[in-house]
């Protein structure tokens, strides 16, 4: 049997020798600045695209109908954005500042390539006002653009912005309601005591107080066709927030009348 000398060193097996060990460092190495140069590559192949000399917006088109919107007014609005360049724009921010605008519904932002933008515009199109300076579009959104003299003819609803939902399905079922007696109406508003008042096309003016609004707009549908159709003068307002009838002012009359249900 062999023994270890005192002293003599032992060889491990394992020891890589060192041509090995600086292929392997110069390998990582390598790999390393493969990555580096990748890296600086995808860099500065975002910042050419994202210049905006390199890949300028030359073309927009405009897309929609309009009667309140003007191009001019749109290209304003956007001008800005657009020098970013056509990759350095930012899509959803576009769409942001064209729905800004007070008559613009929906907008739809899209690249098209080499060089254009497309804006595709669907316009407001008002069916009521609200209160004094709003307009209410057919999903009950409201906007405020800076002229509503001209839609002095559409309904006027008005009430507490924070129940505006509540007034709109109120005037859908009065009007409706009111097609019985062959009327509608025209203004419709919820006071700050949650009072409601109905005028209608002929001038006549209901309050229906603060609770059983519906109720009592029926009642007022059913007594219509006996009461007021036929009447030598017209009514200028009724009361029907009495339990067992209703209180009418006339036109003509100095005092308002009483009528029993």
């Amino acid at each position: 049997m062999s023994r270890k000398r005192p002293g003599q060193a032992v060889r491990r097996e394992t020891e890589q020798p060192a041509s090995r060990r600086w292929v392997t460092l110069l390998g990582n190495g390598l790999a390393a600045l493969a990555l580096v140069l990748a890296l600086t590559g995808v860099h500065q192949l975002l910042d050419w695209l994202r210049d905006p000399h390199a890949w300028p917006v030359r073309e927009v088109q405009i897309e929609g109908e309009f009667r309140h919107l003007r191009h001019e007014q749109i290209a304003a609005a956007t001008r800005d954005m657009l020098r970013h360049g056509f990759f350095g724009v930012e899509v959803g921010a576009v769409q942001q500042r064209l729905a800004e605008l007070p008559w613009v519904e929906e907008a739809a932002v899209r690249r098209i390539w080499p060089d254009g933008m497309q804006l595709r515009i669907r316009e407001q199109i008002p069916v009521a006002r609200w209160g004094e300076d709003g307009l209410l579009n057919a999903r009950g959104e409201l906007f405020q653009p800076d002229n509503v003299a001209e839609f002095a003819a559409l309904p006027r609803l008005a009430g507490p912005i924070s129940l505006r939902e509540r007034v709109i399905r109120r005037y859908i079922e009065f009007r409706q309601a009111l097609q019985q007696i062959e009327r509608h109406p025209v203004s419709i508003d919820l006071d700050a005591r949650r009072a409601w008042r109905v005028e209608l096309d002929n001038g006549m003016s209901i309050r229906l107080g603060r609770q059983d609004e519906a109720r009592r707009m029926a009642l007022f549908i059913d007594a219509y066709p006996r009461v007021f159709a036929a009447a030598p003068q017209p009514a200028r307002t009724v009361d029907m927030r009495y339990s067992n009838g209703f209180a009418v002012h006339w036109m003509t009359a100095a005092t308002p009348q009483r009528q029993e249900g």
